[in-house]
């Protein structure tokens, strides 16, 4: 499918749902297409959405749903899309994006989402919400959208060097995480009104209960996360990080927490929650702490500068300072997964921030 626009339309139920395998939907638009449901849907194997323009969805159901209908990775690539101004919903089912639902939630996806740009997408408090196992979602820029990116459901997920700026913007959020086994890696987080979105952080691990076999887990414990070379930066409300939130019993379990850089003057970068549980390896903050040293932090100015993006300037304390033993990420079969993070990684991180915002 080449070329198509959909304005202004009277259907109901979905508009475009894809079938089969090995499809593509390519330079395609839907522009104020506000009747029916969702706006497309991949269902089936190995479809390619690319190089298209999704603009001012106001109705309920997400703009793209991907459907995970059994334990068959379904290997889909999203990539080169522009998600705009999609304004609040006012309930549930506003996302941007979902990936498989609640009852699909161990079912494997492995779908890459790469190179997309959410602009104004405010649908609701989960931009994009991931309810199935083992996708990874890279290089993707969030800009002046309410809301977080959201492991709703699901484990053995990757998020990876992605971009989340507020730019001045109310109710801008950075990541909440449910499921087990699911990493933020090499992400960057400026100004984000995060007390302000779903919970008080920029990153958020909530809270879980136990559920009987066979029932959907709405709300599991989380049993392993990894959050490591990531920027925070110059956060608005709240805090930069918060690894126990919420009020069901059963605390995040096997955290850790290495080689990231949190940098704000005005907030407190920790939540004060802690269950001393969780692993802390490298890390850099500077600003208020919010919480008695767990070890694995250095208070430091980690010298942030501008120079057409946010980079660790030449004398910087993180500059090759990150240090090992957090383990490594999370291989995906299939999927381009970068699993070459060494000790000496910081450097690159903060020059490929700089690459991508120049480009």
């Amino acid at each position: 499918m080449h070329g198509f626009k959909w304005t202004n339309g009277t259907v109901t139920g979905n508009v475009v749902t894809i079938k089969g395998s090995y499809n593509r939907i390519t330079q395609c638009a839907m522009i104020n297409y506000n009747s029916g449901s969702k706006w497309m849907v991949l269902d089936g194997l190995r479809a390619k959405l690319d190089h298209c323009h999704f603009e001012g969805k106001n109705t309920v159901d997400p703009t793209l749903q991907i459907e995970v209908r059994d334990q068959t990775a379904d290997y889909h690539v999203v990539e080169y899309n522009h998600f705009s101004r999609r304004p609040p919903l006012g309930v549930n089912g506003g996302e941007t994006v979902r990936v498989g639902y609640s009852g699909q939630m161990d079912n494997i996806s492995r779908t890459l989402f790469q190179y997309n740009l959410f602009r104004e997408c405010d649908g609701e408090n989960e931009i994009i919400s991931n309810k199935s196992a083992e996708n990874l979602y890279r290089y993707n820029t969030f800009r002046r959208s309410e809301g977080q990116f959201c492991f709703r459901h699901g484990d053995r997920n990757v998020l990876y060097a992605n971009w989340f700026l507020g730019e001045g913007k109310a109710k801008t959020g950075g990541v909440r995480v449910i499921g087990s086994q699911n990493y933020i890696i090499n992400n960057f987080f400026y100004g984000l009104d995060a007390a302000n979105s779903t919970g008080d952080a920029v990153i958020i691990l909530q809270k879980g209960e136990t559920y009987p076999s066979g029932e959907v887990r709405f709300n599991p414990q989380i049993n392993g996360c990894v959050i490591a070379y990531n920027t925070i930066s110059e956060f608005t409300s709240g805090r930069a990080i918060d690894l126990n939130n919420g009020s069901r019993p059963l605390s995040p379990t096997g955290v850790k927490v290495a080689n990231n850089v949190v940098v704000d003057a005005n907030q407190s970068l920790v939540a004060n929650n802690l269950t001393g549980s969780e692993l802390w390896l490298g890390n850099i903050f500077s600003g208020t702490l919010g919480v008695t040293n767990p070890g694995g932090i250095s208070m430091a100015n980690p010298q942030l500068e501008s120079a057409g993006s946010w980079r660790i300037g030449a004398s910087s304390p993180a500059i090759d300072a990150g240090v090992s033993g957090w383990g490594s990420v999370l291989a995906i079969s299939g999927l381009p997964v970068d699993t070459n993070v060494s000790p000496g990684y910081r450097r690159a991180n903060a020059h490929q921030f700089q690459r991508r915002w120049r480009g």
